[in-house]
């Protein structure tokens, strides 16, 4: 996976350092063109694959910019992804709260399970 990460920081000109949630929108549209791409050839496009990816990416750690705490325990997220799933992520990372640039989020009354699911 460091070669994705390599060809992220690359495509958005940055080497190391903090990525804008502009920047990680722009990424996951590049490698999600780049997996469009290549599975086009093969009529093999399906929404599991593209949810797999998603889901090694987020164990990896890659590209990873937000970690959510639950029971104590933490789990990497990225923030696009979150909200773009869920209702009450989109209002907490896109309504002005202070989640919206928090790099942890503890989350009360929350199972680390439910959250890891």
């Amino acid at each position: 996976m460091q070669s994705i990460r390599s060809s992220a920081q690359f495509f958005i000109g940055k080497q190391g350092g903090t990525y804008t949630l502009l920047d990680m929108a722009y990424v996951i549209l590049f490698f999600l063109q780049i997996f469009r791409m290549s599975h086009i050839a093969s009529g093999d496009i399906s929404a599991s694959k593209l949810l797999q990816g998603l889901s090694i990416l987020q164990k990896e750690g890659t590209l990873c910019d937000v970690e959510l705490q639950a029971e104590g325990k933490s789990l990497l997220a990225h923030r696009a992804l979150l909200a773009a799933a869920s209702p009450y992520f989109n209002a907490m990372l896109t309504g002005g709260f202070c989640e919206s640039d928090a790099k942890t989020i503890p989350l009360k009354d929350t199972s680390y399970i439910g959250v890891k699911v």
